[in-house]
């Protein structure tokens, strides 16, 4: 499941070997592994067996309370007795079922999972349950059990045996779904090792090189028909000359006499007792053995038959429950109990050497055909989804995000998607950074409202571009901790560059398709902004920066190859499944430097029409000019300033320039300097941060917007919103800019390096104020186009195309 994207928590209590199931004092050897296992991308939390929430409390205690509340004898207080118990696991279950969208249980007859379903259903859980049914067995046999599966959303058979005997019962057909068990397939030990374990085993026990070897595995109970199997072998060994070994692999019990108490041994006989062994012996066993024998009265599966086949043994099991159709052409079945049927079948496969291989090469073909874990896996994922009642999720990453100050046209996208998806009944979080040098790097702040969000405090150097940090190691394991809390099924990446490129490995990783929207060129760029040192649009068509002669740094003084770099960011950005431009000026770019065409749309941002009023903007006797944006070098403003001081004193007496944004402290301090050196105090004024809410009535309080970019805009916020607002715009006719305003009809454009044409274009509405209001149905009209909810529509469109592709290929 986790190799499939599924995020996969086991929550177990550690007990290692199955005579600690009825331990009545605690045992120092068990404990707490840490808070968590991650074991092949599954997060495992082992309990405490036995550990208490007080100290003075004791299972005998409760097992008292069970009496005086006269439960001791029914079957509540049953299972309570014969359960292995973890107070710490009782005391966090709830916590850790809340953050699930499925419940699984597996195997009925322990009190941890009453607790589990009964949690699970108080929370509204989708719960699943694998019962490893045994038919007839004491501790299964119960109402209490057939109730709960009853009030399962789906359960899980084994085998078909299983399902027809769950159904007989009055579980409904239509919930049980069949699965099987599997086993990993992969032998883990070579033929050499074997061999030296051979030999040193048939050395210490006197085993000699022609000797029969039966194998026993499993749990040395009466009912999994270990008497049996050691009768079976004295009749055997009576029988025949050859020396005839039984091994027994596996935990005792109270049951089981131990192999002394069988008398009058045959010299040819030999018993060896393993007990619990290390994986690595377990194989070498069903290795050197014969033929594994296993005549139990109770199996939900026999999942040890799929151990030896694996190794291409022939087996014998039992006529009872799944095992006859488990086993069919790859072993032989016996009747429980029967000691003499059990001799003769293992003396049949012992004797009949192509017999034996007949059966074992039938099993290793039956558990490759039957038994994958990928079919088994194809089941359970398919059942969670077609069970799954919660809504679908959606993981938002930006590096700023409202309502925080700081927030650039990225994260203002991100914040309105975010709005329409929870309308649209998406589950909306946000992963995104804050920005603030008093504050610890790195520091972590959550946040319920308007989305549940995890913020981590990003410094200043973090957006400095003249620093490459690839990995972030701090970023990573915080937005890796926090997909595992809220478990997408979708993650939409809104330029994270401050966060770090490698936080796109935790979706590939994890198995969870990823969407990346571009909003500039920091993948292609290590500026940004594709604008070389000669302050000119970059016209490269490769990742090879030949006009930049800058070098960042990789925190570790060391420099770094720009190419390098570019390569670096490229390979992240192929990890998304889907990757969204807002224009197609934008996206061409980076095809032409490898961006495979076939994993890219282009979609506009969209705009939320319903912000902003339409009706007759505020009167003025002049004709108002704005800019709203950052403050930083390429966004043009001191051309801007430049193109404004190129006007007669006349003209300028009829306008007015209002300055809105935040940025660079030089830069702004440069730009107010340089109003006063040219002369167009009188005409301009700066107006500093303003919160995105107030954007429209700054806009209604505006003739035409003006955005002077010197780099290739991708498709600027701020004239989206002056479109929606029905306000026109003049605008550098480069980037992404032309695609949203048609010179004359909406606009006017410029060359992005001429301040001249721009001087021009100012003069030419002040001339004709009338185009204001000619332009106005048209800048609205355009900005229908994009209305938001279509625009994020299909998105959404793609969102639950990429999840069904992957719930395809879980198929």
């Amino acid at each position: 499941m986790a190799k499939k994207g599924i995020i996969t928590e086991v929550a177990t209590i550690n007990l290692r070997i199955m005579e600690a199931f009825f331990k009545w004092l605690p045992d120092e050897r068990y404990s707490l592994f840490g808070p968590y296992d991650f074991d092949e991308g599954v997060f495992i939390r082992r309990y405490r067996l036995w550990s208490f929430a007080f100290t003075t409390l004791s299972v005998k205690m409760v097992c008292f309370l069970l009496y005086v509340m006269g439960l001791e004898h029914t079957e509540i207080g049953d299972v309570f007795q014969h359960s292995p118990h973890s107070f710490e696991l009782y005391l966090k279950l709830a916590s850790e079922i809340k953050k699930a969208d499925v419940v699984h249980l597996h195997t009925l007859p322990f009190f941890h999972n009453i607790v589990g379903f009964v949690l699970a259903k108080f929370l509204r859980k989708t719960v699943v349950i694998t019962p490893h049914f045994h038919p007839g067995h004491e501790h299964y046999e119960k109402k209490m059990f057939y109730d709960i599966m009853k009030r399962c959303d789906a359960v899980i058979a084994v085998s078909g045996f299983e399902k027809s005997y769950l159904a007989a019962k009055g579980i409904p057909e239509s919930k049980i779904f069949i699965t099987a068990n599997s086993i990993d397939r992969e032998i883990h030990i070579t033929q050499e090792e074997t061999e030296s374990y051979k030999n040193k085993l048939m050395r210490a026990n006197n085993i000699s090189e022609n000797a029969k070897k039966i194998i026993f595995l499993g749990n040395k109970q009466k009912s999994k028909g270990i008497v049996h199997v050691i009768e079976a072998a004295f009749e055997l060994a009576k029988e025949v000359e050859e020396q005839i070994c039984l091994f027994l692999v596996g935990p005792s019990n109270q049951e089981f006499p131990g192999i002394d108490s069988f008398l009058d041994r045959p010299v040819n006989l030999r018993i060896i007792d393993f007990g619990i062994v290390p994986e690595k012996d377990k194989e070498h066993l069903l290795q050197i053995s014969d033929v594994l024998v296993l005549p139990s009265k109770f199996e939900a599966f026999g999942i040890v038959f799929l151990e030896a086949w694996k190794f291409r043994k022939p087996v014998i099991g039992s006529d009872r429950g799944p095992i006859p159709d488990l086993i069919k052409n790859a072993g032989l079945q016996v009747r429980y109990g029967d000691v003499k049927d059990i001799k003769e079948k293992m003396k049949r496969i012992l004797f009949d050497s192509k017999l034996a291989k007949e059966f074992g090469e039938a099993g290793w073909q039956k558990l490759n055909r039957e038994f994958s874990i990928e079919s088994i896996g194809r089941v359970v994922l398919s059942t969670y989804h077609k069970k799954r009642k919660s809504k679908k999720r959606v993981l938002l990453v930006a590096n700023a995000f409202p309502p925080h100050g700081g927030v650039s046209g990225s994260g203002i996208v991100a914040y309105h998607q975010g709005r329409f998806l929870k309308n649209m009944g998406f589950d909306v979080t946000v992963f995104t950074g804050s920005r603030n040098a008093r504050m610890e790097h790195y520091r972590v702040i959550r946040e319920k409202r308007p989305f549940e969000t995890l913020r981590i405090n990003l410094h200043d150097i973090d957006f400095d571009y003249n620093f490459v940090d690839y990995q972030k190691g701090p970023v990573k394991a915080e937005f890796k901790k926090f997909v595992y809390d809220v478990a997408p099924d979708i993650i939409h990446f809104h330029n994270a560059y401050a966060l770090g490129p490698s936080i796109i490995e935790v979706c590939r990783d994890m198995r969870i398709p990823s969407v990346v929207t571009l909003h500039d060129y920091n993948f292609i760029c290590y500026k940004n902004i594709l604008v070389t040192d000669n302050q000119v649009v970059c016209k490269k068509k490769d990742l090879v920066c030949r006009d930049c002669f800058e070098r960042p740094f990789n925190g570790e003084d060391f420099i770094i190859n720009l190419a390098e770099r570019n390569n670096f960011y490229m390979q992240y950005l192929h990890l998304p499944q889907l990757v969204i431009s807002p224009s197609r000026y934008l996206i061409e770019r980076f095809i032409t430097c490898g961006l495979p065409p076939e994993k890219c749309a282009v979609i506009n941002n969209g705009i939320d029409l319903s912000r902003f009023n339409h009706a007759k903007k505020s009167v003025s006797r002049k004709i108002r000019f704005s800019y709203i944006g950052q403050l930083i070098d390429h966004k043009g403003v001191d051309r801007l300033l430049h193109s404004v001081s190129l006007l007669r004193r006349e003209e300028r007496r009829k306008m007015s320039l209002l300055i809105v944004g935040f940025g660079d402290k030089l830069y702004v301090g440069f730009c107010r300097k340089l109003v006063r050196e040219i002369g167009i105090s009188d005409t301009v004024t700066f107006a500093g941060e303003v919160d995105n809410r107030y954007i429209p009535k700054i806009l209604n309080r505006t003739d035409f917007l003006i955005v002077p970019s010197l780099w290739p805009e991708n498709s600027p916020v701020t004239i989206m919103e002056a479109l929606a607002s029905g306000t026109p715009v003049l605008a550098s006719d480069i980037g992404g800019i032309p695609e949203l305003i048609k010179d004359g009809v909406n606009g006017y454009l410029h060359a992005y390096y001429d301040t001249a044409a721009l001087a021009e274009n100012i003069r030419k509405v002040i001339e004709q104020p009338e185009a204001v209001k000619k332009m106005k149905q048209a800048c609205i009209a355009k900005a229908q186009e994009y209305e938001m909810s279509k625009q994020v529509r299909e998105i959404a469109r793609h969102y639950y195309e990429l999840i069904e592709n992957a719930l395809r290929n879980y198929d």
